[in-house]
C-alpha cells in the first residue's frame, strides 16, 4: 500500500462544506510507504479545498515507509492551515528516516500518548512558520523538531 489515508479534493465535484472533522480511529496499518500524505496544493488532486481538521486515535502502524507527510493550506492565500491531532498511538518505521512528521502550513500540531520506533531522527521537520505545538506522553523519539530546508516535497518513494 502507498499510503493508508491520503486527502483527495480536486476540483472536478462541487465541495458543499469545508472539508475537515474526520476521525480515524483503532486501526492496525502494516508495510505502508506513509501512514499519512496531505500535500494540499502540491499534488493534482489535492487543490480545491484544504482540510480544515484531521484526528488519528488508537493507530498500530508497523513497517512505515517515510514520514508522515503533513502540508495543509497557506493562510496567506486565503486557505486554511491544518489542524493535526494523534492519540495514544504508535509509529514503526522499517527504515532510519529523516525525521517522523513532515510540516508544513500546520496550525496545530498535537501529540498525546504517541510512541515511535525504528527512527533516531526529530520529531518533526517543519517549513515555514511552526505549528502551536501540543505533546504530552511521546516515547521512542525527542521532541525536537528542526527547520526543513529549500521547498517542502512529499515524494511517493525514496
Amino acid at each position: 500500500m502507498a499510503t493508508f489515508f491520503i486527502y483527495i479534493c480536486d476540483y472536478t465535484m462541487p465541495v458543499r462544506y469545508q472539508p475537515g472533522n474526520i476521525v480515524v480511529r483503532n486501526c492496525k496499518v502494516e508495510n505502508a510507504v506513509r501512514l499519512v500524505r496531505y500535500n494540499f496544493g502540491g499534488d493534482a488532486w489535492q487543490f480545491a479545498h484544504p482540510l480544515a481538521d484531521i484526528h488519528f486515535e488508537g493507530i498500530e502502524a508497523s513497517g512505515i515507509c517515510l514520514p508522515v507527510a503533513l502540508n495543509g493550506g497557506k493562510a496567506e492565500a486565503g486557505d486554511l492551515p491544518l489542524e493535526f491531532t494523534m492519540s495514544d498511538s504508535t509509529i514503526s518505521f522499517a527504515k532510519p528516516q529523516t525525521e517522523v512528521f513532515s510540516l508544513a502550513n500546520v496550525r496545530t500540531f498535537s501529540l498525546t500518548n504517541v510512541t515511535v520506533s525504528g527512527v533516531s531522527a526529530p520529531l518533526a521537520r517543519v517549513w515555514g512558520s511552526p505549528p502551536e505545538m501540543k505533546l504530552s506522553g511521546i516515547h521512542g523519539v525527542t521532541s525536537e523538531i528542526t527547520e526543513g530546508m529549500g521547498k517542502f516535497q512529499c515524494p511517493w518513494w525514496k
